[in-house]
């Protein structure tokens, strides 16, 4: 005659816990590795079938992706077409440091306000 030997879990630090835990341990056992697999195929094939969801954060937020192309590549444009090219920061830059040097032999201000959209 075999004797059923019980051993009791350690639950370690969570052992205060015990008593709220055991439940949702118990209902979490029985899910195997294929239950697992199956949870993330489904929720890999609804993002597919889904699409991509519209960002909601930036300067175009809320538009479709081909949308938010779009206005990015017209914004390309028209830097290109007034910058000509050349880094805007670097071109605030030099009229920053030639206001200094006007401003330091007293010719006073132009009275427009620096990085204004005044272009």
């Amino acid at each position: 005659v075999e004797e059923q030997v019980k051993t009791e879990e350690n639950w370690g630090v969570l052992e205060p816990l015990r008593g709220v835990l055991v439940p949702i341990v118990e209902m979490v056992k029985p899910v195997t590795m294929q239950v697992i697999v199956g949870v993330l195929c489904v929720m890999v094939l609804w993002m597919w079938v889904r699409g991509p969801s519209a960002s909601s954060i930036g300067p175009y937020a809320g538009l479709k992706h081909k949308d938010r192309v779009a206005a990015y590549e017209e914004m390309w444009m028209r830097e290109e077409k007034n910058g000509g090219g050349v880094e805007r920061w670097k071109v605030r830059a030099e009229e920053a440091k030639e206001g200094e040097a006007a401003g330091s032999q007293g010719e006073g201000g132009r009275g427009e306000v620096e990085g204004g959209e005044n272009e």
